[in-house]
């Protein structure tokens, strides 16, 4: 899908990474990175998935035909990380995205007096 390839170099090209690193972050070869974003092949789910954990974002944001790609988007200068760097920024997000679904899903159903973990 055309989209989901632009929306893989927006964000690649935003955070200044090249298909070197998606390629070594996702395990695949550089030239499975340049055929995603070209619309010529598809990635998975979990390498969205995955995609999504390095750039701070949801997967279905790879769907949306603008990528916002403002300064705020922005999580970290990935310029010049090492692998493990990437590994652990992605990481980090995952538990950022995870914690503020917590956080949602606790206001929709009223658990408030459980949620006073995170106001301390």
């Amino acid at each position: 899908m055309k989209l989901i390839g632009t929306n893989i170099s927006l964000y690649r090209n935003f955070h200044r990474l090249t298909h070197g690193h998606l390629a070594k972050h996702l395990n695949v070869p550089i030239n499975q990175i340049e055929s995603y974003e070209l619309g010529e092949k598809t990635p998975t789910i979990l390498e969205l998935n995955e995609l999504s954990d390095l750039f701070g974002i949801e997967i279905w944001d790879f769907l949306t035909p603008t990528a916002d790609m403002d300064e705020d988007t922005c999580i970290a200068e990935l310029n010049n990380c090492d692998d493990e760097s990437l590994r652990q920024i992605a990481k980090m997000n995952k538990v950022v995205k995870n914690y503020l679904k917590m956080c949602f899903l606790m206001d929709k159903f009223g658990l408030e007096e459980q949620k006073s973990f995170h106001d301390k």
